[in-house]
């Protein structure tokens, strides 16, 4: 087939297509007249809006004829408020018969071509429970040609919208009309009206409570436009009841037969309770304390399996008045079986032959675990417990690799599980089965120890940290261990993680805050903040001769420090620490040599060093220079004790200006003293012996902490008034000699 041929077959086939799309696209085009949607119940008002939608042209006059159901709805009245008809010169809706509205406007003005909007809302009392459509017909003058849409009306209800129960009995009540989800609850719920099976959904089912309420129950539901419709539940007892039991397999379960406010007065009564003997063995009656008590003839027989016989008679004083309610026997049966039965009563005779009646239901309790679930931490422990089924027990982990935990035992009444020292890859599931094969399961969530990550974090003032709860059971609450006010905030203080924002200044009693959190098993956990300063340096500039010494200390800031040299020029004692010596070589005379710290926070300081030509100085000039009298004493330059005097000058005197003024005033008095000392050798003896003591109380100064700074001194004032006092007592043993 060639292939004009092939075009000429399916031509009419594509044509067919293409008419379909058309037709198609132009159903999806908006009508350019049209009435709005709308749901409500009987009862309500509900307004309808019929709006223009990009008029195709100018319009001065147009008519419009609306239809409705007047079944369904009674019509009320016409808004033309901010509506486009709204300054029409005239404007108004007739209601010419019984289901019909005609809309009419004339204005010279009118409204342009392309405008859009309301041109009048109609307002209708819902007064049936169905649907109905509101047709537009008859257009008429500059909206003849105009395309419409006809709004429709859904009816909102309950069905039923009323009901009477007895005690115990159910009803369904379903959602009719209204605009899906609905949401279904029981208005005023104080717990003694019922329950209901679900709270969403098309319908629910509702159970009556087991004793009659204060008034009527009020079924109430919503859908997704907040609209609400009710039903009226009225409660009421059996004049005759069997009570509801539950029971497990062996037990006994005793039924009460109840009388409820009689009807009239009973001196003689007879009826059958049917039960199935599959499941309930009828064991004993009790007619002790009831309204039968005192009859002249009271029996209950079993004359066959499944079939009860109660009867009696009273010929004196002891009926049972119009009006009583009480107990009139109570029933004791055996479980034999695993399952559900009712107690029915029937063949009512003599007084009570017109009673309304209740029957009971028996529902069997199968196996379970009690608790059904469970949180424990790793490495506690959690007794479990059979409920309901038949003994003996057998339990297991489901699918025991090893790595969930262990039972104490496999059989019994009671297991007691150890979670394992690890949390598993999920949760574990304990199970047991009873001697039906009936099988039942709990779970079991292990979780670790509860922590804080970080478990500590310093900070600067103002800076924040982030805290993460880790393990431990939510919901977690945090808190600021004995918090002042000065020790920063939390934000929030409920959650698995919170943001710590430290005060604008250090806080009271200490450098180190305390986070805690809880979990809801009442575990805690903490975490530790240290506060550090803003880093220094110290000093933050000396001026040496070539070859010599300074000591730098890092001031502030979070340890460890790391020390370098901008450059090649100079060296350095050691690149970690609180502080370093930096010696230059010759070659940085006359340079300045910049020396930097960096702390574990990332924070640098910067300290430089001027190096000063040979010519400027022999022993050192200012302040960072060397000590004339220790280098003429002590020889050579380098000697450890001129290095412990010189870092000692750097750190401790330097620092302060009065300090610094009396250094400035050692280098410009001193040198020929220190000249004269180095050419005669005892002298120099005589000097090294006087400086030793102040080499000693440098070094202590320079390698001590403040603690042991103050134990030092401690020991020394000590050591001295116990000298006073050995000298004291020899003066007084010579005076009195």
């Amino acid at each position: 087939m060639t292939e004009k041929n092939k075009f000429r077959k399916f031509f009419p086939l594509l044509l067919i297509l293409t008419l379909v799309c058309i037709l198609g696209a132009s159903k999806s085009i908006a009508a350019t007249l049209e009435v709005d949607d709308q749901s409500a119940p009987i009862g309500d008002l509900v307004s309808f809006t019929i709006s223009a939608n990009n008029a195709p042209n100018e319009v001065k006059c147009l008519g419009v004829d609306i239809g409705y159901n007047p079944n369904v709805l009674e019509y009320i009245e016409a808004d033309f408020s901010g509506t486009l008809l709204e300054d029409f010169a005239q404007k108004m809706v007739s209601n010419p018969s019984i289901g019909l509205l005609r809309l009419g406007a004339f204005d010279p003005v009118g409204f342009p071509e392309g405008r859009s909007g309301a041109l009048v809302k109609l307002e209708f009392t819902v007064i049936g429970e169905q649907d109905c459509e509101l047709p537009l017909s008859n257009l008429k003058d500059h909206i003849a040609e105009w395309s419409t849409k006809d709004g429709s009306f859904i009816y909102f209800g309950i069905d039923p919208d009323a009901a009477t129960l007895l005690l115990g009995e159910t009803q369904v009540f379903k959602a009719v009309g209204g605009l899906a989800p609905f949401t279904w609850s029981i208005v005023d719920d104080d717990g003694t009206k019922g329950s209901l099976d679900q709270t969403e959904g098309e319908q629910v089912t509702y159970t009556a409570p087991e004793l009659v309420p204060a008034g009527p129950v009020t079924i109430q539901v919503e859908d997704s436009a907040d609209q609400r419709v009710t039903a009226i539940v009225t409660v009421e007892a059996a004049d005759l009841q069997l009570d509801d039991q539950k029971g497990k397999m062996g037990a006994d379960v005793t039924f009460t037969l109840s009388i409820n406010e009689a009807p009239n007065e009973v001196a003689a009564f007879g009826m059958e309770i049917t039960y199935n003997p599959n499941v309930l063995k009828y064991k004993s009656c009790d007619r002790t304390d009831t309204l039968v008590a005192n009859f002249d003839y009271a029996e209950l027989s079993n004359p066959t399996a499944g079939r009860l016989i109660f009867g009696g008679f009273e010929a004196g004083e002891d009926d049972i008045p119009s009006g009583a309610s009480g107990a009139m026997v109570k029933l004791t049966f055996t479980v034999i079986n695993g399952a559900d039965d009712t107690l029915i009563l029937s063949e009512l005779k003599d007084h009570i032959a017109d009673w309304s009646t209740k029957d009971g239901f028996f529902t069997y309790l199968p196996v379970r675990i009690d608790p059904e679930r469970f949180f424990v931490q790793v490495g506690a422990t959690e007794k479990f417990r059979a409920d309901g089924g038949l003994a003996p027990f057998t339990w297991s982990i489901v699918d025991d690799d090893g790595t969930k935990g262990s039972l104490d035992q496999t059989e019994g009444e009671q297991v007691t599980y150890t979670a394992p020292e690890l949390v598993p890859a999920g949760p574990v599931t304990i199970q047991v089965i009873d001697d039906f094969g009936d099988e039942a399961t709990a779970t079991v969530n292990v979780y670790d120890y509860l922590a804080v990550d970080p478990p500590t974090a310093s900070v600067k003032v103002n800076d924040t940290e982030d805290f993460q709860a880790v393990g431990g059971l939510a919901p977690f609450t945090w808190s600021i261990v004995d918090d002042d006010g000065t020790k920063g905030t939390l934000d929030p203080t409920e959650g698995e993680q919170v943001t710590y924002t430290a005060p604008a200044e250090a806080p009271t009693g200490g450098l180190a805050v305390t986070i805690q959190v809880g979990d809801s098993a009442g575990h805690t956990a903490e975490a530790t903040v240290n506060f550090y300063e803003k880093l220094g340096i110290y000093p933050t500039s000396a001026t040496v001769n070539v070859g010599e010494t300074v000591v730098f200390a890092a001031r502030g800031g979070l340890a460890p420090f790391t020390w370098s040299i901008i450059g090649d020029e100079g060296s350095l004692s050691a690149t970690a620490g609180e502080q370093v010596s930096c010696t230059v070589p010759a070659e940085a005379a006359g340079h300045t040599v910049t020396i930097r710290v960096e702390d574990d926070a990332g924070q640098a300081a910067q300290a430089t060093v001027t190096v000063q030509e040979p010519h400027e100085g022999g022993g050192g000039g200012g302040g960072g220079g060397g000590c004339f009298i220790a280098t003429a004493a002590f020889r050579p330059p380098v000697e450890g004790h001129v290095e412990i005097l010189l870092q000692f000058r750097d750190v401790f005197l330097l620092p302060t200006t009065l300090r610094r003024t009396f250094v400035g005033a050692y280098y410009g008095y001193l040198p020929p003293v220190a000249d004269c000392i180095a050419g005669h050798d005892t002298l120099r003896a005589t000097v090294r012996i006087a400086l030793m003591p102040m080499v000693g109380v440098s070094y202590v100064a320079l390698h001590t902490t403040t603690a042991e700074k103050l134990a030092i001194l401690f020991g020394l004032i000590v050591l001295m008034l116990a000298t006073v006092r050995i000298l004291s007592r020899r003066r007084r043993r010579v005076t009195t000699g």
